[in-house]
């Protein structure tokens, strides 16, 4: 009797302990077949990007203060559009793929030779990992896989999302200036004073200041949006000229920017940056074209307040 209560509880332990491999290997099977993050990489790490396709590609670096675009002076990125690309990225799911062999790259258009975009990802130099995009199996949907890995997955994507031209990456507010102090032209300097501005002149009486023409510089400059990048220095032997020094409150020392005008374009630098620019004419004319008789000029108002004058008389 004994032997047998001995051999049933070593048969229930036996159950007991199969039971619990069964469920276990069941567990992990389950694991192994629920959706893992297509782009498996030490997101911590990361610190630059490449994202580009046959014809261009574009560097963005990790800064301080953002991503920057690394290969243009480290320019900054419009803000949020690189982080928005990185959580779409981190979000993709394997599920179940379309293809899992080596020989149907080709046909998803995810080789090296033949894909519509990749993703490179980097730490430094070291290569973290890289996705290869490749043809499209419907709307906002692109078939993808991670360079090493020959499963090909459809996944929630568009190429939109991976620009690759500098153009489209550089936040074209970058020269816009806040808290303007004094400005600086090549016949006048204007220094802030509460809420007003005042012409620094060497002589007893300074001339009347239009504050109209002042408005314009200042909000001009807080307001001062570019439209390119320059990509290829253009000839400027014959342009128009002006330099100006804006002193920002709280900065240590001011900007210098220097504007030129061609007959096609108008370009402007900015002393922070190692680039080149195109503006608007409109902003050009109001910022660059400016002297110290436009800002004294008073003769428009007197001349209207004369006509007005004149016509009262004659009525």
């Amino acid at each position: 009797m004994t032997k047998m209560k001995t051999w049933l509880s070593a048969l229930l332990v036996m159950q007991l302990a199969l039971a619990i491999g069964l469920y276990w290997n069941a567990q992990n099977e389950l694991q192994k077949n629920l959706p893992q993050p297509l782009v498996n990489i030490d997101w911590q790490a990361l610190d630059q990007i490449v994202i580009g396709n046959k014809k261009e590609q574009v560097t963005l670096g990790k800064g301080d203060s953002g991503w920057l675009l690394s290969e243009r002076g480290n320019l900054p990125t419009v803000n949020g559009n690189a982080e928005a690309l990185l959580e779409k990225l981190k979000g993709l799911k394997t599920s179940w793929p379309v293809a899992s062999t080596s020989a149907s790259h080709e046909r998803f258009e995810v080789t090296d030779e033949k894909s519509d975009r990749y993703v490179s990802f980097y730490q430094g130099e070291r290569l973290l990992g890289k996705l290869i995009v490749g043809s499209s199996p419907g709307l906002h949907k692109l078939n993808v896989r991670m360079d090493g890995d020959d499963n090909v997955y459809a996944v929630p994507l568009e190429l939109v999302d991976m620009i690759t031209s500098d153009q489209n990456w550089f936040d074209r507010s970058l020269l816009t200036t806040q808290s303007v102090q004094s400005i600086q032209g090549a016949d006048y300097s204007l220094q802030k004073s509460g809420d007003d501005w005042k012409l620094e002149t060497a002589s007893a009486q300074a001339p009347a200041l239009s504050s109209s023409k002042v408005a314009d510089i200042v909000y001009a400059l807080q307001g001062l949006q570019v439209r390119k990048l320059v990509t290829e220095k253009p000839d400027l032997s014959n342009s128009g000229f002006a330099r100006l020094s804006v002193k920002i409150a709280g900065a240590d020392k001011p900007l210098t920017y220097q504007f030129y005008q061609t007959k096609e374009r108008c370009y402007v630098t900015r002393s922070d940056y190692d680039a080149m620019f195109t503006i608007g004419w409109g902003d050009y004319e109001k910022i660059a074209e400016v002297d110290l008789k436009q800002l004294t000029d008073q003769q428009p108002a007197e001349e209207n307040t004369d006509k007005g004058a004149e016509s009262t008389a004659q009525s």
